[in-house]
């Protein structure tokens, strides 16, 4: 097994066995899982505490005729699914396994390619013995504890996750958050700042995921969030950026990038505008997908992976001029230089954490096993 890929029992869908997964991985609109491409694989993420029975269709191509029969073993037609000593399952990570009740695969041949698309139903996207809790709130000021967290099962395990909303308050976002976990003496520094209603949610994986979106309907994070603005005016719905104008954001973000941010724009432009990312505020480049009109259209914030602290920004010159109807921000991020990931021990042993910070406000949300049993 593999971290961050799908496996199909031992079957890693990986590069190193001829087999691509591409970006495209749907699942059933009814149920809260998300998935992602990072840097060697593709990950998921179940998103309600009460995950239900789903599909996910995995798309994707082989590079040689035997990578692909190595999957349609597993199809419906091929796979004896009453009698067969296995287990058939889905790794998620190393600690989960999404058993799998059926599976259809289709295959063709196209230009020295095998494609696949395979529908897998889920029967249960917890392992035996497995249940989640969450413990949600509201900090207005610092610190606050957060008691009683139990793991009723014999086995101690992780948190699922720690996800940390920026709020506004008495002038000011969400300044230097901090996460301590008494029992294993344990520190997680969220971020420097977190702009009002970004959010940021650490995995454990050591992988975190921050995102930040604004919708545009009103100037208030407008006006609290960007960094600065120069010929940029709110109007009704929309952001103006007149010609000799920029409209730029920074974020200060503590872990460093694992693959370059994704930037979620819907524009309308007139001339030749550019959207351009920096490390220090000092030296800036284009990103290599130029600003163009449309609605939600992605741009990679080029050459920023392994950044922390960055800057992104839209110029025009003489002539030009942006419409900005909407932003969405998305990064992935690695904290494995922190301490080991908090735990909750076994047998009902009430836990604890502890949440400070400087400035703002903040919502928590934490994810964890609370009925772990071998």
């Amino acid at each position: 097994m593999t971290n961050n890929v799908f496996s199909l029992n031992d079957l890693d869908l990986i590069p190193t066995n001829d087999i691509y997964v591409t970006d495209d991985v749907i699942f059933d609109p009814s149920s809260n899982v998300e998935s992602n491409t990072t840097w060697h694989g593709t990950k998921v993420r179940v998103t309600d505490i009460q995950p239900k029975t789903t599909k996910v269709v995995l798309k994707g191509y082989c590079l040689t005729e035997a990578a692909q029969r190595s999957i349609t073993k597993y199809d419906a037609n091929n796979y004896n699914w009453n009698t067969d000593p296995e287990n058939l399952y889905l790794v998620r990570d190393l600690s989960r396994r999404w058993k799998i009740r059926a599976m259809d695969v289709s295959t063709s041949f196209s230009w020295a390619k095998y494609p696949f698309s395979a529908t897998i139903t889920l029967s249960q996207i917890s392992g035996e013995g497995y249940t989640q809790s969450s413990k949600t709130g509201v900090s207005a000021s610092s610190p606050i504890n957060v008691a009683n967290i139990v793991n009723a099962g014999d086995k101690d395990t992780l948190f699922e996750s720690m996800q940390i909303l920026g709020r506004y308050s008495g002038g000011a976002n969400l300044t230097l958050p901090l996460i301590t976990h008494h029992t294993v003496g344990y520190d997680l520094k969220v971020a420097d700042v977190i702009l009002d209603t970004a959010y940021y949610i650490f995995y454990n994986d050591y992988t975190a995921k921050h995102v930040y979106i604004d919708s545009l309907n009103n100037s208030t994070l407008f006006t609290r969030n960007k960094s600065s603005s120069t010929n940029v005016t709110f109007d009704s719905d929309h952001l103006d950026i007149a010609a000799n104008g920029e409209l730029k954001y920074r974020f200060r973000l503590t872990h460093s990038l694992l693959v370059d941010p994704v930037l979620t724009l819907s524009t309308t432009i007139t001339g030749t505008p550019t959207l351009e990312v920096s490390k220090d505020n000092s030296n800036w480049w284009e990103v290599e997908k130029a600003l163009v009109s449309g609605n939600l259209v992605d741009y990679n914030l080029t050459k920023l992976a392994g950044s922390s602290d960055f800057y992104w920004r839209i110029v025009t010159a003489a002539g030009e001029a942006v419409v900005l109807s909407y932003m969405k921000q998305v990064s992935w991020h690695n904290y494995s230089g922190q301490k080991p990931i908090p735990y909750l021990r076994k047998d009902s042993v009430s836990e604890q954490m502890d949440l400070t910070f400087s400035a703002g406000s903040l919502d928590y949300d934490f994810r964890y096993r609370d009925a772990w049993s071998i």
